[in-house]
């Protein structure tokens, strides 16, 4: 399972505005579910404010909540598409 997530702003912006075209919000949706302002959503996709690990990993939360309540698993990031079917293997193994 890769966990890492790229250091690099300007890759994690394109992260988040990809998951945001992938779920069909707009930025300010995305910034009402994530429980912030739009502008400060805004600042992040645009990688004018600092992305943090916490921002990637909201953003994929709510992207796998989506695909749940849509029940399309299309609607998650390929990252965490990955780390779901790992988990589920793990499961399926029986391990502790």
């Amino acid at each position: 399972m890769d966990t890492s997530y790229p250091d690099n702003q300007m890759l994690r912006a394109q992260h988040l505005f990809n998951v945001r075209s992938l779920i069909g919000l707009t930025q300010q949706e995305m910034a009402d579910n994530l429980g912030l302002s739009l502008r400060a959503y805004s600042d992040l996709e645009n990688a004018i404010s600092k992305i943090r690990t916490l921002h990637v990993l909201a953003v994929d939360q709510l992207a796998l909540w989506e695909a749940v309540r849509r029940n399309d698993r299309s609607l998650l990031p390929a990252r965490l598409r990955m780390d779901l079917m790992d988990a589920v293997a793990l499961m399926r193994a029986g391990a502790p």
